[in-house]
């Protein structure tokens, strides 16, 4: 079969299965979101991946669908290009820009006036740009990294691991160190440490301070038996990471990554909302705010790490340069100001979630019964022209329903989200028309690009340094199948047939 009918074949299953994915969408004027990203190939080329958010109903309940629609290659990643290369494989699709209501994408998307939010508002004005919580997140904490020592605690990591890593006989090593040191833990090697990717980065330096008496015992063992080299690197690391500032960094800033890890997790889930994103931001910065004034919680740290010097042989004094009186009040330093710095950054990396959540927020049950019409009047506005009514009076009485409603009801069984409201509201909704409309649109902003980086590891599997000719759109189709593999392996292959025989077909004919 020549590559110009298999390119065919995996073009008409692409299209099959993109139609199934979005025919919903498009068959019942639904409104939706678009999450994008992009990335370079093997080959160098920027693929802009697509993905729609939109709202599927199965067994009665309301779920949240995240799925990829393809590739686009970019040959210039400007704004109005990246802008066009969207509107067009939209359209292609079939569909309707009048139902896009939120995007989500890469950093050229959040400029104001140059911008693809501008190009994007033009066309679809109620269409409300969020930026990646997951990013935000990533941002706030790299930016609190941005002390110098916290710089330096990392540098150190980076290059240990490296040194590490980068020889298989020393991995080996520090496999057999770890076994000879630790018992009942699962990890064997050191997790790589990359720079503006937070979860890694939070990833390896929990991971290094699991093996730290295991990375110091390979050390010793390299500074003694291994060429001149080597054992002068090894000694060189060895000394800097019994340094007192790189053990208070250590345990610091492990403290802190293992609280946000798993917030930053739930984030990448598919189901997770605004209001439940913003909730778990919240939620994590209040007790970040309690734990800077917690003694307790600072002397249980404080003697975790005199624990944790003691069995590994290190000494906790501080130099005669230091300023502070003792060890202690240098260390609560260190923690306070790092506290202060993530919360700071936290605070201004959602404060745009904050503002798009403001009035969506007093009309969920956990927050409603509280509440003024006036409270929430401003969302009701911006969509009045998505919603059944638009008559204000119409839309306070159903405001006022729906509190008495929820009022009737323990707190507990409130719901605090936007999809549980909305299912919720599923089997009632004729009585709260407006109401199920308007979070409906909510549930469908996306939260994170997470759908679009998880395309990109397709991408890196199916164009590899030794299939690196792949075309544009064999890449993409081949993705799409990949991705809906359980689409994909119903498809009812005489269709595919089918649809392959009435294509224009170019058969050259030979007479003899």
């Amino acid at each position: 079969m020549s590559a110009e009918i298999q390119n065919e074949l995996i073009k008409i299953c692409g299209r099959m299965i993109t139609e199934k994915v979005i025919r919903s969408v498009i068959d019942e004027k639904k409104f939706y979101s678009i999450i994008v990203d992009a990335t370079s190939d093997i080959s160098g080329t920027e693929q802009l991946s697509l993905s729609i958010r939109h709202l599927s109903r199965d067994n009665n309940q309301i779920q949240i669908k995240e799925e990829f629609i393809g590739f686009t290659p970019l040959s210039d990643s400007s704004a109005k290009r990246i802008f066009e290369k969207i509107i067009e494989y939209l359209r292609s699709t079939g569909l309707d820009l009048t139902y896009l209501r939120g995007y989500d994408g890469c950093s050229v998307m959040s400029g104001h006036i140059g911008g693809v939010q501008k190009l994007i508002s033009d066309t679809a004005p109620r269409a409300l740009y969020v930026h990646c919580a997951s990013h935000s997140l990533d941002l706030a904490i790299c930016d609190a990294c941005d002390d110098k020592l916290i710089q330096l605690f990392f540098g150190t990591i980076k290059t240990i691991i490296k040194f590490i890593s980068g020889s298989p006989k020393r991995q080996n090593l520090l496999k057999r160190a770890i076994q000879a040191t630790t018992c009942n833990i699962k990890r064997q090697k050191l997790a790589k440490l990359v720079d503006r990717r937070w979860v890694e980065k939070a990833t390896s330096v929990l991971s290094f301070k699991q093996l730290f008496t295991s990375v110091m015992t390979l050390l010793e063992y390299l500074m003694e038996n291994a060429d001149a080299e080597t054992g002068a690197n090894a000694r060189a690391y060895f000394k800097c990471i019994k340094d007192l500032d790189f053990i208070i960094c250590l345990f610091v800033v492990s403290r802190i990554f293992a609280i946000l890890k798993p917030y930053t997790e739930v984030l990448q889930s598919k189901n997770c909302d605004l209001a439940q994103c913003y909730d778990n931001i919240e939620e994590v910065a209040i007790y970040l705010a309690e734990l800077k004034y917690d003694v307790t919680k600072f002397h249980e740290l404080e003697t975790e790490l005199e624990h944790f010097a003691g069995e590994n042989d290190i000494t906790l004094t501080l130099p005669r340069t230091n300023k502070y009186e003792n060890v202690s009040a240098y260390v609560k330093t260190i923690y306070e100001t790092f506290i202060e710095t993530t919360l700071t950054e936290l605070g201004n990396r959602f404060s745009k979630h904050k503002k798009i959540l403001a009035n969506v927020l007093n009309l969920l049950p956990s927050y409603v019964v509280e509440k003024q019409f006036n409270d929430v009047k401003q969302a009701f506005d911006f969509y009045k022209d998505d919603l059944p009514s638009n008559d204000m009076n119409v839309l306070a009485a159903e405001f006022e329903m729906w509190q008495h409603k929820w009022k009737k009801t323990s707190i507990s069984e409130r719901p605090s989200n936007v999809l549980d409201s909305l299912n919720a509201l599923l089997s009632i909704r004729s009585f709260y028309p407006n109401l199920y409309c308007l979070f409906e649109l909510y549930a469908i902003l996306p939260v994170t690009v997470s759908t679009a980086e998880r395309s990109f590891s397709t991408m890196k599997r199916i164009k590899t340094t030794l299939r690196n000719s792949i075309g544009d759109e064999r890449l993409s189709n081949l993705a799409i199948i990949h991705i809906h593999h359980d689409i994909a392996s119903n498809l009812n292959v005489e269709d595919v047939i089918n649809i392959f025989c009435k294509d224009k077909r170019r058969i050259k004919f030979t007479n003899k």
